[in-house]
């Protein structure tokens, strides 16, 4: 566990919770339709700035910023559903014992379960 994890909980656990309100939101489809519009929004304004590097600037600066904080959103996403299976594999599949090379279940008090993630 690093060291910030322990100095301060309270910001980990508000940036868990942030991210994962966040995920869920643009996963939807209103956020796909507020995207739409912005887009409707900014095309209709260029006549009125002539098109300019500004106007097009704006859409440019926009989109990357979104794009740069959706890609870590993703990958958040991503690491949660492969522990959740690597989990779930681990649950179901048997683990041999180094002396006897028995096949046994998993203990399932020893490891997490899929719900703790």
């Amino acid at each position: 566990m690093s060291r910030n994890k322990r100095r301060f909980p309270h910001v980990g656990l508000a940036l868990e919770r942030l991210a994962r309100q966040v995920t869920e939101w643009t996963g939807g489809s209103w956020a796909f339709g507020v995207a739409v519009g912005v887009i409707i929004v900014w095309a209709l304004t260029g006549p009125f700035f002539g098109f300019s590097d500004t106007w097009q600037l704006v859409i440019n600066t926009g989109t990357t910023i979104v794009t740069f904080l959706m890609v870590f959103l993703i990958q958040r996403s991503q690491n949660k559903d492969a522990q959740a299976v690597h989990l779930k594999l681990n649950e179901i599949s048997p683990r041999r014992r180094c002396g006897s090379c028995t096949s046994t279940m998993r203990d399932s008090s020893r490891s997490p379960s899929a719900t703790e993630i």
